[in-house]
């Protein structure tokens, strides 16, 4: 099977550098990148490239590589049958939208593990849906490849297949920062500590200055993109930041409040160089963030931990598979099938905005506005419950013209339990010191999902975790049931107390600063850094606009629309437009170059509007927005494909 030797080759060599300079005692004092030399007694423990930790029994079909499970139902079955969502399931705790948003963007900031080339068939792990799939057509697959393996692994029993985290496992910003050099050298400004920012205060564009307009720089870091049809996009310091405008907008935010930390230094500290105040304000901001994690956004989530008692260089703060490949993939299950964007009047101007449109599509930020909409829309709206249920969105979504595949996140989350070699749910429970379950009745007291899960896997002890960990009873006043809470404590107690910069143990921060890190919620900094005038306070519990103190009743109106067929055939489609009143309507077509193509007024009426779309033969394939409003500035994009 092919893999990068001389990359993983690398990377181990870096680790066994690492190891050997802890033993003469390397230390430092401030933060590296890559998060090298945190800890005294082994300069790698925590680092970029460092093995991801098993805490649970390995279970490969052979040992040591084949996915595990190999008799267990097709899990494009198991998602059609136990995930398919028929209607909105708001969570019962009142959560926000900003529960799942941030809880994506930690999960992006402490573990990135990469998939194998998918030239390699090797590595192929494609699902195959069954014949009579309602959403995909016959020979289409869902696409998926298994992850990348560290070199020298996966030969015989007794050396499985083991993986490697390419972040650091700290809450260290790097997915502000990056975990590299280049990029982190891309992504500054060299000017008063500062880090790049494009029009509007936004994320710099892959563009030789940042600035969308600009030509594109070849040399800019990487970014992905599921769809493979960006030509401009944001850069953030972790590749996915462009996954969802609602990401997007978190990613920006902390990149202003370090700009506005390096004005307050600067200020404080005129003596200080460029160098001197971009660690600085990297420290305040990281610091920010880990306290935003532990006092607001675990305790929402119902996930206890005990009080911190300073750093022990004894624990190992890397992540672990069992959180990787399963429990952390489990905030797909709160994801809304509605994008909401809202102005300070608290009026809904993007009701129409869905989570697939927004997929990958940065043009969605600067074409409505910029991030305040998006971050206030967050606060109002309910996340969904944590459950076995996934929106359509997700669950069933075509990346591209038919036949070129599509996306199933369920079926792909319970693969990826596979592909790592992860035991079935009762095994890990009891790796974990929990008891075993002895009948699908008890793990949760719905008889509906239990049935189907006993229909689905028929023995108690072959249940894959995901499923098992979602399908949980939820412990009192918690998102998640008693094994996904067990992993979780776990995994975030191990960052925080082995992490020798935690903002509460770093040196290099005096205590006023610590207490005011401490004192920092997210609300503050949202407050801060945008032009949002009115957000409750706890921004991790929803609360309508109007009922947030000082805000005014105002009448929502909303502007819905969706494109149909999309992907587009035959150069025709049509544009469904739903709107509350008679309205003269502006449509503009852009491409993925934030190019004007097309542009037209048309005259809609109160209800449901067909407008026919048949110029799409005289254009390129790729991806196109439709930005489409009304009179007095309500407005939608939609996002079509050729």
């Amino acid at each position: 099977m092919k893999q990068n030797s001389r990359y993983t080759t690398f990377r181990f060599f870096l680790c066994a550098l690492l190891a050997l300079v802890s033993v003469y005692g390397y230390s430092q004092d401030t933060r590296t990148l890559d998060g090298s030399g945190n800890n005294t007694l082994n300069a790698s423990k925590g680092a970029s490239g460092t093995i991801l930790n098993n805490i649970t029994k390995v279970d490969f079909a052979d040992g040591y590589s084949m996915p595990s499970a190999p008799d267990r139902e097709n899990p494009r079955v198991i998602s059609n049958l136990l995930f398919a969502q028929e209607e909105i399931m708001n969570n019962k705790a009142l959560l926000s939208d900003y529960n799942w948003v941030f809880g994506l963007f930690i999960d992006h900031e402490i573990h990135l593990i990469k998939n194998a080339d998918a030239s390699d068939l090797s590595e192929n792990l494609d699902i195959t849906p069954p014949a009579d799939d309602e959403f995909f057509l016959p020979n289409e697959k869902i696409l998926m490849t298994r992850s990348r393996y560290a070199e020298s692994t996966g030969t015989e029993e007794g050396n499985p297949r083991r993986y490697v985290n390419e972040n650091t496992a700290f809450l260290d910003g790097s997915a502000i920062y990056g975990v590299d050099e280049e990029r982190a050298n891309w992504l500054r400004s060299h000017v008063d500590g500062k880090l790049k920012v494009s029009e509007n205060n936004l994320l710099p564009w892959n563009t030789t200055d940042g600035k969308f307009n600009s030509p594109v720089d070849v040399s800019a870091p990487f970014m992905k993109d599921e769809t493979h049809k960006l030509v401009k996009y944001y850069v953030a310091g972790d590749t996915r930041a462009n996954k969802t405008p609602l990401l997007i907008g978190l990613h920006t935010l902390f990149v202003r409040e370090h700009n506005r930390n390096c004005d307050i230094i600067k200020n404080n500290r005129p003596d200080w160089n460029d160098e001197e105040i971009y660690q600085h304000a990297k420290r305040i901001t990281s610091g920010i963030l880990q306290s935003i994690v532990y006092n607001e956004w675990l305790p929402a989530q119902g996930i206890s931990i005990p009080p911190y008692q300073g750093y022990n260089e004894l624990i190992d703060p890397s992540i672990s598979n069992i959180f990787s490949a399963a429990a952390f993939d489990m905030g797909a299950t709160f994801i809304n099938s509605n994008v909401i964007r809202m102005n300070n009047n608290g009026d809904e101007i993007l009701g129409s905005l869905s989570y697939r449109d927004g997929y990958y599509n940065p043009d969605a930020v600067w074409l409505s506005g910029g991030i305040e909409p998006f971050l206030k829309g967050m606060g109002t709206q309910l996340q969904q419950e944590a459950d076995c249920k996934m929106i359509d969105d997700i669950r069933n979504f075509r990346l591209g013209e038919p036949g070129e595949g599509g996306m199933d996140i369920a079926a792909i989350n319970i693969n990826r339990g596979r592909d790592r070699g992860i035991s079935d749910y009762n095994t890990v429970r009891q790796d974990l010191g929990l008891p075993a379950i002895n009948q699908f009745s008890d793990i949760c007291a719905d008889p509906t999902v239990t049935a189907k899960m006993e229909q689905i896997y028929g023995n108690i002890n072959n249940i894959d975790p995901y499923v098992g960990m979602l399908a949980e009873d939820h412990k009192n006043n918690a998102t998640y049931g008693e094994l996904g809470i067990t992993i979780l404590a776990r995994q975030f107690r191990m960052i925080r107390d082995g992490d020798r910069f935690f903002y509460l143990n770093d040196p290099l921060l005096s205590n006023s600063e610590k207490e005011q890190i401490t004192n920092t919620k997210l609300y503050h900094v949202i407050s801060r850094n945008t032009d949002i005038e009115l957000m409750q306070e706890n921004v991790f519990l929803a609360m309508l606009h109007e009922n947030i103190p000082n805000g005014p009743d105002l009448e929502r109106l909303q502007l819905n629309a969706a494109i149909f067929p999309n992907p587009i055939i035959n150069g025709e489609t049509n544009i469904k437009v739903y709107t509350e009143r008679d309205s003269e309507l502006s449509l503009q077509l852009f491409d993925n170059m934030g190019r004007l193509i097309r542009s037209a007024t048309v005259e809609i009426t109160k209800g449901d509007n067909i407008i026919p779309v048949n110029y799409f033969n005289d254009l390129p394939k790729g991806a196109y927005n439709f930005k489409l409003e009304n009179d007095i500035g309500i407005f939608t994009v939609v996002k079509a494909i050729k």
